[in-house]
């Protein structure tokens, strides 16, 4: 199962969409329905037809987007979804750098997720310590993200709660 964790909100219901079959996944309060596509058509349609908010899945490491791009991305959606390497690249298990997708892309007025982060430390670079709640933080902290998709929700929940401590 997979929680999205935003920054103001106790937590938001994901629809991942691959076709335009759904996959439901869970929540903890106050609910908010995102619907999430990899297909630009699927989304034009959903905007359309609903009231949603909707996010563009970018399922391949990226490490910049270019303004038209940018442009494209706007008329169908105001949220991306970027992978964990296109944010912090990755060489044997070390992070090398943080680029600069995340600032481009909120600069363009797109909100950005970061997606999937794991728990288990073999899908972790050794700069996390095998700490998924340091992983968290890096993302929130260090790149700025507005929310992330994780597979372990009370991860996120763990995270969440040691910020408001």
């Amino acid at each position: 199962m997979l929680l999205l964790w935003q920054r103001n909100l106790d937590s938001t219901w994901l629809i991942q969409l691959s076709k335009p079959l759904a996959m439901l996944v869970t929540t903890i309060k106050r609910p908010r329905v995102k619907i999430q596509s990899t297909n630009s058509s699927v989304l034009e349609k959903f905007k359309q037809q609903t009231k949603y908010d909707l996010v563009y899945m970018i399922n391949e490491v990226v490490r910049d987007a270019a303004p038209s791009s940018l442009t494209d991305i706007k008329k169908f959606t105001s949220a991306v979804s970027v992978d964990t390497g296109s944010v912090f690249p990755e060489s044997h298990h070390f992070t090398m750098y943080k680029t600069n997708l995340v600032q481009t892309l909120q600069n363009a007025g797109l909100s950005v997720y970061v997606y999937t982060l794991m728990n288990e430390f073999a899908s972790q670079a050794y700069d996390f310590f095998s700490d998924p709640t340091v992983q968290i933080n890096w993302y929130v902290t260090a790149a700025g993200v507005d929310g992330l998709i994780t597979e372990f929700p009370a991860t996120a929940r763990r995270y969440k709660c040691k910020l408001l401590s």
